[in-house]
């Protein structure tokens, strides 16, 4: 993907991302190109922190929420009620943004596992040379 995307940008075929919010391996990219201070490992490094810290903590964040739903059966049974009201006309139809908005209850139940089970509490890394800030 980097290597495409490295093409892509060296033969100025990036111009259908103007005018749109540019994605980090595009930043990161850009700042290679340019300034050559971060190498293609540094760069797969970060995309792949980034990707991996999305995905874990999503898992996380939906294993404890489950856990906490699991819990307390009163929680389960007001998000059920939510559910059956948002959705009560067709069931079958996909989700939309309104809807999440609309799902108060679950959203705090989100929150509240969040607050309890924090799932990144912190991201470690490790610095080779000295630099200054």
């Amino acid at each position: 993907v980097i290597q495409k995307k490295k093409i892509e940008y060296l033969s100025g075929n990036n111009e259908n991302n103007k005018g749109k919010r540019k994605a980090l391996l595009d930043i990161l990219l850009e700042q290679y190109l340019e300034t050559q201070e971060l190498s293609e490992e540094d760069m797969m490094e970060e995309v792949n922190t980034f990707f991996m810290a999305g995905h874990d903590t999503v898992s996380i964040t939906i294993t404890w929420a489950l856990y906490i739903i699991g819990l307390y059966p009163e929680v389960q049974a007001k998000i059920h009620e939510e559910l059956d009201r948002i959705f009560a006309e067709d069931m079958e139809r996909p989700v939309t943004y309104k809807d999440f908005n609309d799902l108060v209850y679950l959203n705090c139940v989100l929150k509240e596992a969040n607050r309890l089970y924090p799932t990144v509490p912190m991201v470690a890394r490790q610095v080779y040379e000295d630099t200054s800030i």
